[in-house]
Formats: C-alpha cells, structure tokens, sequence
C-alpha cells in the first residue's frame, strides 16, 4: 500500500500508520487524502493516490458514514529522537489550509494533545480544512487568469 509507511491488522482491523520525522515545531504536510477517506468511511481506499478528484470526492461522498476507524501517525522528532509520539487524523488539535499542499498541514507541537470528537465534529474538522486548501488553490488560478486572460 502506497498510502501509508506501515499497517497492521488486530481483531480483524486494519490500521493505517504513516511514520512522520520532524522538528515538530514547524508545518508539516500531511499528503492523506487517502487515510481522510479512511477515517471518514471505515473502508480501505478502492483506489491509489493517483485518483482523480472527482472521482475521490464523488465516492467520498457516497461512502460517508460514522465508524471507528482512523489514520494513524507516528511522529518522531529529528532534534530529539526520544521524544516520539503517536496521534490520529481524526484526533489532532489543529491542521492548517494550504492551497499548494493538499489536502492540509499540521505543526506536530500543537497536536501532541488526543481531541476526541463525534463523527459530525470529524467531519467538519476534516473536510472544513480541505475545502478552505481548495478555496486557496482555486484563489491562485483565479488571479492567474485575471492576469493573463481577462480584460
């Protein structure tokens, strides 16, 4: 699997781990549209990293249901290798939009803390940041054209 660094099955569950080296102090980019549609379905992705984005979003879409399932990191700080943490997709504190790396970032020092939310809160949490990633990257075309093509 592409998708992540290393997984393992326990009780019939599949967990998907993606390692993360560090400082922990600066923003990293996540690169998990894969392990959003993971924690956002319960079901492992029916397609690569390579998937286009209709196609994502549109099976998304209709696979969007509550469940238990998560996307898991490893993080290990590069200045102070003892320090190692682990936290999920669904449980970080904080992530951050950016239009150039999708779907969104997190500094791993503000996510040290486990948030537990409800599937709604997930949801919104998510796919609230992914969306204003999308709205940055669509701003950037949009004054492209302005520039070159619109009079």
């Amino acid at each position: 699997m592409l998708w992540v660094d290393f997984s393992f099955y326990e009780n019939d569950v599949f967990y998907p781990v993606n390692i993360k080296v560090s400082t922990t102090k600066t923003t990293d980019n996540l690169n998990c549209k894969l392990g959003i549609y993971y924690a956002l379905t319960g079901k492992i992705p029916p397609f690569g990293n390579g998937v286009s984005w209709e196609t994502y979003f549109k099976t998304l879409k209709e696979n969007l249901a509550p469940n238990d399932r998560d996307y898991y990191f490893l993080i290990i700080n590069k200045d102070n290798p003892s320090d190692v943490f682990a936290t999920s997709l669904k449980c970080l504190e904080s992530i951050l939009p950016n239009g150039n790396n999708l779907p969104f970032q997190a500094k791993w020092d503000n996510n040290r803390q486990i948030i537990q939310r409800d599937f709604v809160e997930v949801k919104e949490f998510l796919l609230g940041a992914f969306e204003q990633s999308l709205k940055l990257r669509a701003d950037a075309y949009l004054h492209f054209r302005t520039y070159f093509y619109e009079s």
